[in-house]
């Protein structure tokens, strides 16, 4: 009898669990996506997000469920608003603040209008500024990527840019960097890949990337690192930075600024289709590079060909860095590695070349974390491993200034200027 009693009570337990697996399943299934992923607009401007909610495993619209919608950031505001036949909700506000907004819809499964952990979600980003928003770049052919538009203009007689890569983590790294870039009289910022800490996914672009540097967005044209390929296809990333991130598959585009030629490109050389010679990407580098023959030219990726640091060199692009050094480019932006780093200027195979040259700087010094150096490679001039800042360039029409500015309360710098080729 107790045996009995013992297995009809595991039955019914076991029943009871299989019951909630499947209710939790059920549950489960109902997802939310938040469109549009990111977007911006002058302050005093209205934004709307739609909310489309599907359940089942054919991912069928739901119909008359409420959804919670609540602004976080520089506009916090929150409402409420139910599906419609095509299982869309619409919510709408407008921003009388400039800054970066985190907008998250919830589904409100049990009705009691308060957002619970298990309550499906999605997360966008809003930035609101003011002022004239910048003309994005764009890397299409056969113009082999000027800007789209008239460019902006640029605040002094010489533009000024500012450049750190692996940058928004869970630390507060990012929160430092960004308010360097505040003190910066910059014309645009490079963000060099891996600005969103740990796979560049949408989430963590709105909530990492956007409420620090995402205050920058219109003055941003970013490169992708390894860890925005970490979501499928750098979405999160193409996602976030729309068109100022080139065309989606490629990610590789160009654009002036005052008497410079900048060149941003794509050192996750198997998801942009190669870098090897021959390769498209290649290929669009010679073409762009013969296309416009400025004085000054710099290029910018994320993997670094020359580092000290915990990556190491990547060889992988040194036939990118070699079309650079044939059309007499003159400096390469890097990040990757967790550190700051200027060489001499080099050749594709290490070789000094004051004259001919390329000029590396590694500034992954964004706010991710710190990776050691243990021992500077040959042509290192200065690096440093425990200092999260900015690196500041002044392009002049025949000549360049460069300054590491560092986070609040740390000491190091490097400052210098060398002559274009």
């Amino acid at each position: 009898m107790l045996c009995a009693i013992v297995g009809l009570l595991l039955a019914t337990m076991a029943l009871a669990a299989l019951s909630s697996a499947r209710d939790g399943t059920r549950r489960a299934r109902a997802t939310v996506q938040l469109r549009p992923a990111s977007a911006a607009a002058r302050i005093g401007k209205r934004h709307c997000v739609s909310a489309t909610v599907r359940s089942g495993r054919r991912r069928a619209a739901r119909r008359g469920a409420r959804v919670l919608f609540f602004v976080a950031g520089a506009n916090p505001v929150n409402g409420t608003t139910t599906t419609d036949g095509r299982g869309r909700a619409r919510f709408c506000y407008r921003g009388a603040r400039a800054g970066a907004d985190m907008i998250t819809a919830v589904l409100d499964l049990n009705g009691d209008r308060r957002a619970q952990v298990a309550e499906p979600r999605a997360v966008a980003g809003q930035t609101y500024f003011t002022g004239t928003r910048p003309s994005p770049p764009s890397g299409t052919a056969p113009d082999v990527g000027g800007p789209g538009e008239n460019p902006p203009p640029l605040l002094g007689p010489d533009p000024v840019i500012a450049a750190a890569g692996d940058i928004a983590s869970s630390s507060t790294g990012a929160t430092a960097t960004a308010a360097l870039l505040d003190t910066v009289a910059r014309d645009a910022v490079l963000a060099l890949g891996d600005n969103a800490y740990s796979e560049g996914s949408a989430l963590e672009y709105a909530t990492r990337y956007a409420p620090t540097w995402g205050a920058q967005a219109f003055h941003t044209y970013p490169v992708a690192g390894n860890h925005d390929y970490d979501t499928p296809g750098a979405a999160g990333y193409f996602g976030y930075f729309g068109t100022a991130a080139g065309q989606p598959g490629t990610g590789y585009y160009s654009y002036d600024l005052g008497a410079w030629h900048l060149i941003a490109l794509n050192s996750n050389c198997t998801e942009a289709g190669g870098c090897v010679a021959g390769s498209a990407q290649e290929q669009w580098l010679r073409a762009d590079l013969a296309a416009h023959p400025a004085a000054c030219t710099l290029a910018y990726w994320h993997h670094p060909l020359f580092s000290s640091g915990k990556h190491g060199s990547h060889t992988q692009v040194a036939p990118l860095w070699q079309a650079l050094y044939e059309a007499g480019a003159d400096v390469v932006l890097t990040a990757h590695d967790h550190d700051y780093e200027r060489f001499a200027p080099q050749t594709a195979t290490g070789v000094i070349d004051a004259e001919r040259g390329l000029r590396e700087f590694v500034v992954g010094t964004g706010g991710g974390s710190h990776y050691l150096i243990s021992l500077p490679i040959a042509n290192s001039e200065i690096a440093n491993d425990d200092t999260f800042g900015i690196l500041e360039l002044t392009l002049r029409p025949a000549s360049y200034d460069w300054r590491f500015i560092p986070e609040a309360a740390k000491t190091f710098a490097d400052a210098g200027s060398a002559p274009c080729h």
